[in-house]
Formats: C-alpha cells, structure tokens, sequence
C-alpha cells in the first residue's frame, strides 16, 4: 500500500526532567521527511540559540538534541522542538522542572503524550474481528480518539469497541470484519501537555493457515524426485469458502492429465504426477471470496530421478526352510532392466532361479540385485521353522466401507499369535473379529474399511510372520457440475490421497426428467477414462444432467504367483460416487471468446474483454469477488469490455463475467514496479551516550527484511540496544546510548525478489569526549601530623559545580574540617584538609561525570605541638605558689622554660610531668620580681613551637615570709646582728626596742637587702639586751636578745723578763676578751 510521504514525522521524542539545580540536560530527537526536515527548539514558546549555557547540536542528519549546562530554577519550563521542511510541520514538546539545590524532586511532572506501542496494520479474515492494541504515556494521563481513513468512529458503537485496559493501554476492537472496513486506522493521544498520533491498516483478506495471525504471503520451498507424484496441499480459511486457483511461473494451471486440483474441507491441492525437471518453478495458490484475496507460494525443484523407488517396508525377506521366496523391488520406469547378484556374483535364469517382469515390478528369488551403477540390497533369511503354515496373500484391495477378509493357517506349537496394521496392535480395535476356520486356520475380519486403514497388515506367530499390502479404493468426493459454455457441462471431483497406485478414474454422465427425479438414465456412450479430476461434456441438449464418477485401482502384482505363472496387472474399480442434486442446461448466451489470464504493470490500464453469442440478460463483472460498477463496463455488439484504470496495487486479481449459468474467469497479475530508495542513510555527528536513528525512505512499503550491518558485521535480531524496524516505506535503525564502539559505517541493504539489491550507507561520528578533568590530583600527598593537607586539580570551568569531593569513599562537603573551594577563571577546584590526624590516612578522590581522580594520602608523626593556647596570661599574690602548665601533643616531647629570655635558676623554681601536660612551679612568689613572660619551647628540629605566659605577681599584704628568731644571744663587746624575710622587696619596715622607736645611731644600723631586714648592733653590752619588734604596715615579728658577760681566757701567755733594778719592766699577755671599765686583775 502506498503512504504519503513528505511531512515530517518524529522517530524518537525528548524524554521530561526532573533533576536538581546545577546538573546537565540533554534533551535530543530524531525527525524525518522528505525533503529532510530542518529543525529548531523552543523554550516557552521563545526560540533558543547557542549561547553561555545552551550549545544546540550543529544540523547534520535527523537527530538534534540541545545541552543545557549548571540547569537553574529559571531553567524549568516547556522545551518544544519544531520539525519544518516543505511538505509540512510536527512538533513534540518536553516539560522540565529544575528543582533548587536541597528541595525535594517530585515524583511527576507534566509530560507530552508518547506512544510506548503503536498499532500495527494487519490483513484480517474476513467475518472475524480485528483488535487493534497500543499503549500510551504521559503526565496527565492522555485521552485517546479513534479515527477511520481521518473520521472519527464515535457514533459506530455497534461496529467500533473502543476500550482502555489501564497502565496506558488502550485497544479498538472491530466486529465482523468486511471489506467495507479496509482503510487507515488512526489514534490521537491528547493531554494538557501536548498531543500525539500514529496509524495503521486494516486489509480483510483471505488467509492461510491461522487467520488470526497477521497476513502475509505464505511462502514454502518443496522438492520432489523426477518421476514422482508432487502434491502441494494448503490450508485455506474464509467465509464463505474462497475459489482457489493455481498458477506456475504466472500461468493458470488447467485440470489436464498430469495435474489435479483437490479440495478437501479447507484443504486446497495441487497434484502432479510424474512430474519432471521442466516442472520446477514458482507455484502460486490465489484463493479469492468476496471478503479479498489471499496468495501462497510454493517454491518446487526437481531432483535427480531415482532408478529404485523408496522401499516402504524393512528390506528383509524371512520365509521358512523349503519355501519359495520372491524378493521384489519397484523400478521407476519400467523399460529398465535389472541384473541379480547373489554375494557380488551376477546370476542367470536356471532350474532354482527365476527372473519376472510386472509392469515396474522386478522380482527374484536372490539376495542382492543392481542396476546402472546402483544398486538396492534384499536380505533373505530362512527360518528352520516356520509357526505360520499358510501365509495370508501379498496384497489384498478393498473398496471403501467394505469388509476386510484374510485368511492364515498355523503350526499346531504356534503361540503369541499377533495382527498387526500399520505397526498397531489390532486387538483393541472393536472393528476387528478374528475367529477359527479349521483345526489349525484363522480369520481376521475388519469391517467398514477406510482410507487410512490403508498400509501394512501384519500377522506374527511366534518367531514368524507375514506381511499383506492392503488398500483401500474410495469414492471420490466434492462433485460439482457446473454450466461452461453453450451445450457444455464440466464435471469436477476431489482427487483421492496418494495411499494406493490409483490407475485413473472413470466418470458417466446421466439424465433425469427433473430436479427431483430419482431415476438416472446413465448414458452408457457417455462413460470416459480420465487420470485428472474433471471431464467436460460437449453437443449437450437443454435439460438436467447429473453424473457419477470412481476410481480405477491397478495391482501391478499378482496376490501369490506361482513357479511358471505370468504375473498381470489387475484393474479394481472403486465405489461409484453420485452428484446428489443434478443441474439444469438451459438453451441461451454461450460464450464465444472467454478471459484469459492478463498481467500488466502497476500503475497501467487494463482491458478485459469477452465474446459471446445468443441472449445475453444481466451480465455482471466481478472483481475479487465484488461486482464492478457498471461505468468501468462498455459493451459494442457481442463484445462486453472491462476498463480498469491506474492499478495500484500489485498482485493477483480475480476477475469473473457472469451471465446466469453463464461464467468466465480469469486472474489479473498486477505486477509491482520494484521499490527504489528515495532517501538514502544521512551520516551523523552526535554526542556519547545519545540516541541515534538512521533512516532509508523507499518510494512504496513492502514486506521485504532489510540487512543492517555496522563495520560489516550484521546486526543481530538479539541485540536490545540496536533496534531495527519497518514503518511503511520507512526503515529505520535506532541505535540506543551509542557509545565509541558504534564509530564508524552503517550499511543498509534491501533485497529484492528479483536478484537485485538496495543499498545505502552512512557514516557514524560518535564524538570523543573531551575530558572533564584536565589535570589530575597528585598521585601521592604526603603531610605531617596536624597540618593542612592540600589537594587540588584543573577541569573544564564550566563542570566545576559537578565536583564531587570523596574522602576514603565517603562524600565530603565543606565544612571547618573540609574546605572547598573554585577558582572558575582557571578551573581549578581544590580542596583542603584541615588539622590532618593519622586517622585522616587513606584516599582523596574528585569525581566529575564519567571522571575520577584520585590521590593516595599519607600523614607522617609530625612534631610535637602544643595543644593549648599560645599565648595565656595569668596572675597571682606575691608569696603564694603557682603552676604554670601546658599540653603538648606527644607525651615524649622535650620543653625548655625561660623567663624574660633568660634561664631560670632559682631554686624556688622547679618543672614537672604528667603526660602530655608540662609544668612549671614557682613556690613563694614575689612581688615583682617573679613577674613577666615565662616562654616554654618545644625541642625539636623539625619544628619549633611555642606557647609564652605572661604572669604578674600582684602586691600583696606585707607579711614576714621568716620571721625573728624567738631570742638572740650574744657577749658583750660582741656584733649581733637580727635578721627577717618581707613578702615584698619593697615592703618598710619599723624597728622598736621595748616599744621605742629606735632612732639611728652609729651603734645600732638596720639593712635592706631584698626581701631581708636586718637589725645590726656593734659592741653590745648590757644596755643592749631588751626586746626588739620589727614591724611592717601589715605584720610584726619580736625577738628578745640577751647579752652575756664574757669569759676571759688568756691567748698568749707573759713571758718571764729580766731587768735592772731599777729599771722598768713591761708584761703583755694576750686575752680573749677586754676588759670592761673597773675590772681589776
């Protein structure tokens, strides 16, 4: 059927979004037409360019698609694509929604109507109904309508069911089909969001094999050996029953006698027998009622002829020790002679040996024969006993309905006694009644014999047995006699099934005085011998005729010949079979020139034109079975003329003119102009992972497979991602996610019944992606121990916002740990691990599309560190004592104290360790000078850190850290000198001496050396003993001093001295103390 062609049509539509902000669309599609189509896309009813974050595919072959970068809220919105050429428009529209980063993705958004399956077009039986299905998407839910050749069907309600099964899937059901409801079918899907449609064919025809299957040309390949019978039987269904005819090679094929037409029920067949080489050839069966027209073709070859026939039964001969035995074998033609071997010996008639001749039988008693270079093997086994006495005969023929008959005598020790037919145990057949005819003979009786009891009957006794050809001669049936010319009557029968060597049939023509008469006159010069299954009857007078007709069955082998018999050929008749309502010859219009088969070419005239003579009333034409209006008819004188004009549609045809009795056929062979491509592949640039559809535009549809081959190789019916298909005209290759594999020639090819081809081809240029990420992370990162780990790479500016961070496989975000961060002037993403612990060890991986790179992360022990503040200050009272402590990050790390710079010495100062905590005490602090900035350092040479405290000692109350002695004792003329400690250097101090104030004097003077106070006395003696105070502004220390009385001892003696009298002598002698005023020695 011719479609129009032309208008754009989308192949593939956009598929909605619904995705967050920040990703990628792409949205893509796939148009055709004639001339291909341009395309552009829309946004709201606005149309788009390329610009910043729209790119809009370049226009090469049918697939566009537009890519939509870092998609935003104001990104949502209705996305249509406008298909243009100069046949027409289409259009399919898309919504998508952008949901902001964080929201919730709703479950659905509003989508355009698509067809998930569309309806396919399809040849129906006719008076059966015809379903057509197909299943729709979209958001709302589409309402669907129906339409027939572009009118609806609503109002036709008790033709047209039209029903919806749920999740999409709606179907139309059309009742009874006829011809009357051939046309296009059409469905249009609409919905708030958009509309879309599809259609197909409905065409009643007459079908074979299962009517319910969609209907094409039934085709089959049939080879036959020369010298054979051929029968090419089909099932053919319609209502009514259609008239079949056969062709070969686009020729009517006539009853003759070589071939036969056979009906049988819904069984048409064709018979030809002895068929040869010229009989190969194209075999084409057109049935044709008033609903259409189906065809079948046969393919038939002719092998080499065989000299043997097939042998039906085992080559093994088994007869008893002392018996004759006759081995026999079929020869296809009879003319040819044999030569008998035994044991690869030729042989010759003797005494024990006889050769026999019966038609095509070959027969003697040997082991082994040949003939021409081929040969055919017979064993020959002699049993030593044989239970079976008298064999029942070779062969035997029944008529059918008669009653079989067979007789068989066995040995007295004969057991296991068995009847066979066909291989099937007979004892469960209620037909069969084997009873005794003598002491030792049996008969088996079947009745009401049928064609198919036809074949082998078998008897077994023990280890011996018998075989007997039976067969079955039936009547013929599906007698017709119909009116041919004037004064002619054909006679038409059914051929009988090939289950027997059918000599011919004999038919006889009768009279009778009326349409109900029962009596026949049977005309006995009218009896005629025909192998074919029709006779025509000629020089008839007006009146009513019937006839009958049976078969005539030859035996090419006689039932049991006997050493010096000849052998001959037996004719059985078979049951007459009886036309049972006879048919009127009336006098009027006979035909002088009938139809006669015509082929012309699609797109042609055609004149059909008859001859006839006499009366002619109410002549019609009929076209496939279908009267033809009268103004295609024009009759000049005896000649009446149908005039078909601009045929289009390519096939068989059925043409009858028809006047009463009156009839003339013949076939009409349209013959279709090859297709030829009108639009050839286009070659195509697209994106990884789009769809992609070629498409080749023929200049009418066929039924023909096309070959879809990429790189050469063919693409398999298997593959679920490589989608071939067949709309009309239009093939078309879907190529889902096409990926770099797909790189590189598409081929289409579409063979031709004639020998012939169709070729296109194209190119396919899957792009290759340019990468994402430019340059990639470090392979390794190796830091220290608390420090910041940096990691950073160069990508495509645009897809910095595709970015994903993952560390040790979880997804990362930023966050005081993470730090991520863009620089989109460069493209540079980076990101930064804050505080790195040996914990953080593992793996660094950045993930963009398809894309990842990753970089292997170390953290080393590093440096001790201090994990407290830095910088801290604190504060005390003089005299107390403080703790100055830090945490460092490992319990063995080595710290070094100082104060202003300077090493501490003083004894009050000591360090301390607990853990990771180090500590600096400093016990009675003093005012000020245990003030200022204490520095703790870290030892290390990696690294140093560390933390200062700046710690002030306030004032305090001026207390004696050590007071007075309790009492002081000293000898007079002796120093004593009285000593105290003040929490503070600069505290004053009063001293009294028994509650007076002691005012300065060069025997008593009083010191100040830091925080201690002294009372001096020089050469005390008795007025010094007393109690001293010492007293501050807060505090006060006493103290009672005593001065003792020394004790004299001598040093150093007098030494003995001489002097004249008179003279003057000196003593010395040295002691330890003086003398006090008054003492006298």
């Amino acid at each position: 059927m011719e479609t129009s062609m032309g208008a754009p049509t989308f192949l593939s539509r956009p598929e909605p979004h619904n995705i967050p902000e920040g990703d990628t669309i792409v949205l893509s599609c796939t148009a055709d037409g004639m001339p291909m189509p341009s395309m552009r896309w829309l946004k709201d009813g606005k149309e788009l360019n390329s610009h910043d974050r729209f790119e809009i595919s370049p226009a090469k072959g049918p697939t566009h698609w537009i890519t939509v970068k870092n998609v935003r809220p104001e990104d949502s919105g209705k996305y249509s694509c406008i298909a243009e050429n100069s046949k027409g428009t289409a259009w399919c529209a898309v919504n998508v929604k952008i949901s902001p980063e964080g929201s919730d993705i709703p479950q659905q958004i509003m989508s355009a109507p698509m067809f998930t399956a569309k309806p396919k077009s399809c040849r129906v039986a006719a008076t059966t109904d015809c379903l057509l299905r197909c299943a729709v998407r979209g958001v709302p839910q589409p309402r669907l309508t129906w339409y027939k050749n572009g009118a609806s069907i609503e109002g036709h309600s008790g033709k047209y069911l039209a029903d919806s099964k749920g999740h999409g899937i709606h179907t139309l059901k059309i009742l009874d089909v006829d011809r009357q409801d051939a046309g296009a079918y059409s469905v249009i899907a609409e919905s708030a969001a958009g509309e879309a449609s599809c259609s197909c064919t409905v065409e009643p025809v007459v079908s074979f094999g299962n009517p319910n299957e969609p209907q094409k040309i039934a085709k089959k390949s049939v080879c036959v050996t020369a010298g054979k019978t051929a029968r090419l039987t089909l099932e053919v269904n319609g209502s009514p029953l259609p008239e079949v005819t056969w062709y070969k090679n686009g020729k009517k094929i006539y009853q003759g006698k070589r071939f036969a037409i056979i009906e049988q029920g819904n069984n048409f067949s064709l018979k030809i027998l002895r068929i040869c080489k010229e009989d190969e050839g194209i075999y084409e069966c057109c049935a044709i009622n008033k609903a259409g027209i189906g065809r079948a073709v046969v393919d038939l070859t002719v092998k080499e002829q065989e000299v043997f026939r097939p042998v039906k039964s085992s080559r093994l001969v088994v007869v008893d020790e002392g018996k004759d035995a006759f081995l026999a074998v079929d020869v296809v033609d009879a003319k040819f002679e044999v030569i008998w071997s035994k044991d690869g010996k030729d042989m010759e008639q003797d005494g024990r040996f006889k050769l026999m001749k019966a038609g095509n039988k070959r027969i003697l008693k040997l082991w082994r024969v040949r003939a021409a270079g081929r040969e055919v093997v017979v064993e020959l086994r002699v049993n030593a006993i044989n239970q079976i006495l008298v064999a029942p005969v070779n062969s035997k023929w029944v008529c059918a309905g008669d009653d079989l008959v067979l007789d068989a005598e066995l040995a007295p020790s004969a057991d296991k006694i068995s009847w066979f037919l066909n291989d099937k145990a007979l004892s469960a057949d209620p037909r069969v009644d084997v009873t005794p005819t003598s002491e030792h003979g049996l008969r088996l009786t079947i009745k009401g014999m049928a064609g198919e009891d036809a074949g082998i009957l078998k008897l077994q006794a023990g280890s011996g047995s018998s075989e007997t050809h039976i067969t079955v001669v039936e009547a013929p049936v599906g007698l017709r006699l119909r009116k041919e010319k004037e004064k002619e009557l054909e006679a038409r029968w059914n051929l009988l099934p090939e289950n027997r060597s059918l000599g011919f049939y004999e038919v006889q023509l009768g009279s009778t005085s009326g349409k109900s008469s029962i009596k026949v006159d049977w005309d006995s010069s009218r009896v005629t011998k025909t192998e074919s299954n029709r006779n025509m009857f000629k020089d008839l007078s007006p009146g009513f005729y019937t006839f009958r007709v049976r078969a005539i069955t030859a035996a090419a082998v006689a039932d049991k010949p006997e050493k010096g018999t000849t052998i001959s050929v037996n004719h059985i008749p078979g049951p007459w079979a009886i036309l049972p309502e006879p048919v009127l010859l009336e006098a009027g219009a006979f035909l002088t020139r009938g139809l006669v088969d015509t082929s012309i070419m699609e797109g042609e005239t055609c004149r059909l034109s008859i001859e006839c003579g006499g009366t002619v009333r109410g002549a019609s034409w009929y076209l496939n079975g279908a009267k033809v209006s009268n103004d295609y008819v024009s009759i000049e004188g005896e000649t009446h003329q149908l005039v078909l004009r601009d045929l289009k549609e390519p096939g068989l045809a059925h043409v009858a003119w028809k006047c009463g009795d009156l009839e003339t056929e013949c076939m009409l062979n349209v013959t279709g102009k090859p297709p030829r491509l009108v639009r050839g592949l286009q070659s195509q640039q697209v994106l990884p992972g789009t769809d992609v559809v070629f498409s080749a535009r023929l200049s009418k549809a066929g039924n023909l497979k096309a070959i879809w081959c990429i790189n050469a190789l063919e693409i398999p019916e298997s593959n679920t991602r490589i989608i071939p298909e067949q709309r009309d005209e239009l093939y078309i290759l879907t190529i889902k996610n096409c990926s770099r594999a797909e790189n590189g020639e598409i081929h289409f090819e579409l063979p031709l019944e004639e020998g012939n081809s169709i070729f296109s081809k194209a190119t396919l240029e899957v792009e290759k992606p340019k990468p994402a990420i430019d340059q990639p992370l470090a392979a390794k990162t190796v830091v220290d121990e608390d420090e910041d780990a940096k990691f950073y790479f160069f990508c495509d500016p645009s897809k910095l916002h595709l970015v994903k961070w993952y560390h040790n496989d979880k997804l990362i975000k930023s966050s005081t740990k993470y730090k991520i961060e863009t620089t989109e002037s460069t493209g540079e993403a980076v990101l930064t691990l804050v505080g790195c612990s040996m914990n953080d060890a593992g793996k660094v991986e950045a993930r963009l599309d398809a894309e990842i790179t990753s970089s292997e992360f170390t953290v080393n022990q590093g440096p001790a560190k201090f994990t407290c503040s830095n910088v801290q200050k604190m504060s005390t009272q003089c005299g107390q004592s403080v703790d100055l402590k830090v945490t460092v990050s490992r319990s063995d790390a080595v710290v070094k104290w100082t104060r202003d710079g300077e090493e501490l010495t003083d004894p009050r100062i000591s360090t301390s360790e607990d853990g990771c905590d180090k500590i600096l005490k400093i016990t009675q602090v003093r005012h000020p000078g245990d003030s200022g900035i204490y520095k703790c350092e870290v030892v290390d040479k990696r690294k140093n850190d560390a933390v200062t405290i700046d710690l002030e000692v306030q004032k305090a109350f001026e207390t004696f850290l050590t007071p007075l002695q309790a009492a002081y004792e000293c000898v007079e003329g002796d120093v004593l000198v009285m000593e105290c400690e003040v929490s503070a250097e600069d505290a004053m101090v009063q001293w009294m001496k028994d509650g007076v104030m002691i005012s300065k004097a060069s025997k008593l003077s009083t010191e100040s050396a830091g925080l201690l106070r002294r009372l001096k006395i020089k050469d005390a003696d008795q007025l010094d003993a007393a109690q001293y105070t010492c007293e501050t502004l807060h505090d006060k220390t006493t103290t009672r001093v005593a001065v003792n009385e020394p004790v004299i001892t001598v040093l150093e003696k007098m030494e003995s001295q001489s002097c004249v009298e008179g003279g003057t002598v000196s003593f010395e002698l040295l002691l330890s103390h003086s003398f006090r005023k008054g003492f006298k020695g």
